[in-house]
């Protein structure tokens, strides 16, 4: 694409969308169920997930001051949305929570909530 005409495309498109990647990202909420549910794409590889804790999970009823999350994991928000976790929001079996992650440590993260 020439210079003018890359100028004009900027002008006119905000983003493109892949469908393949849509598709995964329900493939994967439908694969999961209920409990976990992936809810954007944010940069690069990083994963917005909402989880639920599990009762008996490893930190259900633990304040996230007590959970060793493994590096690459931010519990972004308490279990209603309202507000920012802190190192004492308490993870409450059966409330969801917002957690950001990165794509090699998922499965622990979720390991310790379900």
């Amino acid at each position: 694409m020439d210079r003018a005409a890359g100028r004009s495309y900027t002008r006119f498109v905000d983003r493109v969308l892949f469908p393949e990647r849509a598709g995964a990202r329900v493939a994967a909420n439908e694969r999961l169920g209920s409990d976990v549910r992936t809810l954007a794409d944010v940069t690069g590889t990083l994963d917005i997930v909402q989880s639920r804790v599990r009762e008996g999970a490893p930190a259900a009823g633990r304040t996230l001051k007590e959970v060793r999350f493994p590096a690459g994991t931010l519990v972004v928000s308490d279990d209603n949305g309202e507000r920012i976790a802190r190192p004492e929001t308490t993870l409450e079996p059966d409330k969801q929570y917002v957690v950001a992650v990165e794509p090699d440590v998922v499965d622990e993260v979720l390991n310790l909530l379900r």
